[in-house]
C-alpha cells in the first residue's frame, strides 16, 4: 500500500513520517512547494498534515487560513485524480463549543468560537462531502493538545521549560485551565492503527482522555527542573482567580473503533520535553 505524506517537516508530520517508516510502510512526502500539482504515483491513502501558522497570531489570520483551505482542498482533488482510496487529514478541539462540559465526545455542538476553528470545521464538512462523492474513504482526526520535543514557543509546555531552563519562574496566566495532552508518538501510533483497518471512517477525537491543569503540568516540569522554584511556584498559583477553561476528550469512540490508546504518561511526556530543552540547549 503506497501512501503519501504532507507536512512531514511539521510536529505532526515528523511524528507520522517516523512511526510510518519504523512500521515498514512505503511512504512518499511531499514538500509544500509541491502541493499544487499532480501526485507522484498513485496513492493508496494521502495523509495530510500540511497546515500554515497554526500557532501564534497567525492562527486566526483569515487570508491565510483561506489559502489552507483552498490547498487542501485541490489536494484532495488531486488525489481523487491520481487514484487514492483514503483521505486522512487533521481537525482540532477548536471545533467544539468553547462552553463544553468535558469530556468531549465527537457528538458535542461544534460551535467554533475562533477562525481557526471555524475554518477546520467547514474543512472537514467539504472534504467529507466531497470524499462521500468519490468514494473515498474519509478520516478527520481532531486534534486536542499534541505535544512533540520539536515544538517551540507560543506553544505552552516549550514556553514553560524555556523559562524553567533559565531558572526563572513560569509566567502562568491560566493556571485552572485544564487541557488533554497527547504525545505526538501515541498520534501518529493511532494512523498506523488506522491504515490496518478498512471502513472504519469518520470524525474521530485524537487526545489522551485525561485532563491535567496548566498548574500541575507546572509543578511537574519546576520538580523536575528547578525544584527551588517550588514555593515561589505555588503562591504564584493560589494568587490566580478560579475559574478557568476544560478542554478533555472523549476519546472511547476512536479507542473502540480502532483498539488504540495512548502509552505515554502525562509524567514521561513533560520529561521528555524538559530533557530536549536541557541537551537543545533550550
Amino acid at each position: 500500500m503506497k501512501l503519501l505524506l504532507t507536512g512531514a517537516s511539521g510536529v505532526v508530520g515528523s511524528a507520522l513520517y517516523t512511526a510510518l517508516k519504523a512500521a515498514g510502510l512505503d511512504v512518499t512526502t511531499l514538500p509544500h512547494s509541491e502541493l499544487a500539482k499532480p501526485l507522484p504515483g498513485a496513492p493508496h491513502t494521502v495523509i495530510h498534515a500540511a497546515w500554515e501558522g497554526s500557532a501564534g497570531p497567525e492562527r486566526n489570520d483569515e487570508s491565510l487560513l483561506a489559502r489552507n483551505m483552498d490547498m487542501s482542498m485541490k489536494l484532495l482533488e488531486a488525489a481523487r485524480a491520481a487514484g487514492a482510496k483514503r483521505w486522512i487529514s487533521f481537525g482540532s478541539q477548536a471545533e467544539y463549543s468553547p462552553n463544553l462540559q468535558d469530556p468531549i465526545a465527537e457528538s458535542a455542538p461544534t460551535e467554533p468560537a475562533t477562525a481557526y476553528g471555524k475554518a477546520k470545521l467547514r474543512l472537514c464538512s467539504m472534504q467529507q462531502k466531497f470524499c462521500a462523492a468519490h468514494d473515498m474513504e474519509f478520516f478527520w482526526l481532531r486534534l486536542f493538545t499534541c505535544t512533540s520535543v520539536r515544538q517551540q514557543p507560543p506553544y505552552l509546555i516549550p514556553t514553560l521549560v524555556g523559562a524553567l531552563h533559565t531558572g526563572a519562574l513560569p509566567q502562568l496566566n491560566t493556571p485552572h485551565a485544564v487541557e488533554d495532552l497527547l504525545h505526538a508518538e501515541d498520534m501518529a501510533n493511532a494512523v498506523v492503527k488506522i491504515l490496518g483497518t478498512e471502513g472504519k471512517g469518520g470524525v474521530y477525537n485524537l487526545a489522551s482522555g485525561v485532563g491535567v491543569s496548566v498548574a500541575e503540568i507546572a509543578r511537574i516540569l519546576t520538580r523536575h527542573m528547578h525544584p527551588t522554584l517550588m514555593e515561589k511556584l505555588e503562591t504564584a498559583i493560589a494568587s490566580t482567580a478560579l475559574p478557568d477553561t476544560r478542554r478533555v476528550a472523549d476519546i472511547g469512540r476512536i479507542t473502540g473503533a480502532l483498539g488504540w490508546k495512548p502509552s505515554i504518561g502525562l509524567e514521561e511526556n513533560l520529561i521528555r520535553m524538559a530533557h530536549a530543552a536541557t541537551h537543545m540547549g533550550a
